[in-house]
């Protein structure tokens, strides 16, 4: 009899005294849900909100044998189903995409330089269909290729002012487009459009407004927009917007809105030498520091990674636990906040150099001798 009231004081302090699952709060906007997250995360049972890294290999561009391959630069790389990493390159005159397998181990070479049949006249994009297909895109190019480097088709497309483009799961075309204003006066838009398969319009998804450098006074943030395809999913988001994600099927239906309040981050010195920097070889830096002025907060974000499962890995303008970290929220796939985690600062002028697949984060770090390196970490979530 002891034991059995020993047993149910137990079982009532477990479920009385654990610990709570709060509940997330969303609200409906037009139809859309919209899920609302706070500063801090929500803690939902059973739900990962960190990860640690282990490094688990890593292949140096510094290489003798991989300079001899022709891989010396990376412009984009993606990775299959079963972990083999496909780098894109336009330094060699021969092929221009090339394959390692799943511990870093160089295989092959493929996609031919020029501008025939199955030839791409520079470096593509690249990404995987979910029948692991690889879609890769240069200049107003489509070529498909099977893992091993065979090629199934070619797209071509005539949409004027093509810059970054993916093939979609269901045939669809998203497509960032660069315009320039009339009358010269360079100010331009970026907008991601959705095109069918015939390359016809379907909707605009984002858009952005783009500084002319002549402009009396220009704001000192980088205006990025950003577009992330995965887990069936198309991920937007935009610097002249709040902290605010649209999630668009593949058919351009707006199905979620991820929200979130975020703590202001102000414009620090580093930061201002940063933005100005990338001007200083140009004959505009002495214009540009004249005319630049920075706002009193910065955006929320910086840029973010998706992975298959349809997590959110938005890096912030916090700074990190150690120098030269930032700050990552991190969303599960229903638009959580669940989680932060401090990362090295692995973003280039167009976005991130790395991307996350399969509980393994690969990242392009710069070495101290100005090769770079891809560092591969097996993720462990906690």
């Amino acid at each position: 009899m002891k034991k059995l009231i020993y047993l149910t004081l137990i079982l009532s302090i477990f479920f009385y005294c654990g610990p709570k699952q709060e509940k997330v709060e969303k609200i409906m906007e037009g139809g859309v849900e919209v899920v609302v997250n706070h500063i801090e995360p929500y803690k939902i049972k059973g739900e990962y909100s960190t990860f640690s890294l282990k490094e688990k290999f890593v292949i140096d561009l510094e290489r003798d044998d991989l300079a001899q391959i022709g891989l010396t630069e990376i412009y984009d790389f993606a990775i299959d189903s079963t972990g083999n990493i496909y780098f894109s390159d336009s330094h060699s005159n021969e092929n221009l995409i090339f394959k390692f397998d799943a511990e870093g181990n160089y295989l092959k070479s493929f996609c031919p330089k020029g501008q025939g049949p199955g030839q791409l006249p520079s470096a593509p994009m690249m990404r995987f269909t979910q029948d692991d297909e690889l879609v890769a895109y240069s200049k107003m190019r489509f070529l498909f290729f099977e893992p091993d480097g065979s090629l199934v088709r070619q797209v071509k497309t005539n949409v004027v002012g093509t810059g970054e483009a993916k093939y979609l799961d269901n045939g669809n075309y998203l497509i960032r487009i660069l315009r320039y204003s009339e009358g010269g006066s360079e100010e331009g838009l970026v907008i991601q459009m959705l095109y069918d398969y015939q390359f016809n319009k379907i909707k605009e998804l984002e858009r952005i407004e783009l500084p002319s450098p002549f402009s009396q006074r220009i704001k000192g943030i980088h205006h990025n927009i950003l577009a992330e395809v995965n887990a069936g999913k198309i991920f937007t988001g935009s610097q002249q917007r709040d902290y605010e994600i649209y999630v668009y099927d593949f058919n351009s239906n707006l199905i979620r809105k991820i929200r979130k309040d975020y703590r202001k981050v102000y414009p620090s010195e580093e930061y201002k030498e940063l933005f100005l920097g990338s001007w200083k070889r140009t004959d505009f830096y002495e214009a540009m520091k004249k005319k630049t002025y920075f706002p009193s907060s910065l955006p929320p974000f910086h840029y973010f990674l998706t992975d298959e499962k349809g997590r959110l890995y938005i890096m912030t303008y916090e700074k990190g636990v150690n120098p030269g970290e930032y700050m990552f929220d991190i969303f599960n796939p229903e638009g959580v906040f669940v989680g932060r985690k401090s990362l090295k600062d692995f973003s280039y002028y167009q976005g991130l150099n790395g991307k996350i697949k399969n509980d393994h984060f690969y990242c392009i770090e710069e070495k101290e001798s100005g090769f770079r390196q891809v560092v591969v970490y097996k993720m462990r979530w906690e």
